[in-house]
């Protein structure tokens, strides 16, 4: 690696590092160890950016198994206007997710906009599943 690599890399870590803390504070903290294992160890043994989105990724399966067994649960326990209330809000939920990680996506216009669109939709799906077990105290995947 030149030298001019090493702190220009340095820098792009310190950013990313100094991001994700502000937001884990602005939406409430959320560390690896509030995932699985699975992703825990990915994130050990991955440094790369394509690494890492790759990690997340198979979290945010993870977490949206388990965000679409606390809706499901919330389903079969409302009924009428509450159930249809449920649905309604999941789907702007969605969108809202949707729009607001796409933002993520461009903020920097460098290889780490990927990684923090990634984190974006990892946390927020596992905040919602969080959200909808504890309304609806499902089992946990």
């Amino acid at each position: 690696m030149t030298s001019i690599c090493k702190p220009l890399l340095t820098a792009a870590l310190l950013s990313l590092c100094a991001a994700q803390a502000t937001l884990a504070s602005a939406e409430g903290s959320t560390s690896t160890s509030d995932y699985s294992s699975a992703y825990s160890t990915c994130m050990d043994s991955n440094s790369s950016t394509t690494g890492m989105v790759s990690c997340a990724a198979a979290e945010t399966k993870r977490q949206d198994a388990r965000l679409n067994a606390n809706y499901q649960a919330g389903m079969k326990t409302l009924e009428g206007d509450k159930r249809t209330a449920l649905r309604d809000a999941q789907r702007l939920w969605i969108q809202f997710r949707d729009a607001d990680c796409a933002i993520e996506a461009g903020l920097t216009g460098g290889t780490l906009d990927r990684i923090n669109a990634q984190m974006c939709l990892l946390k927020a799906t596992k905040v919602r599943a969080d959200t909808l077990a504890v309304r609806f105290q499902p089992q946990d995947l």
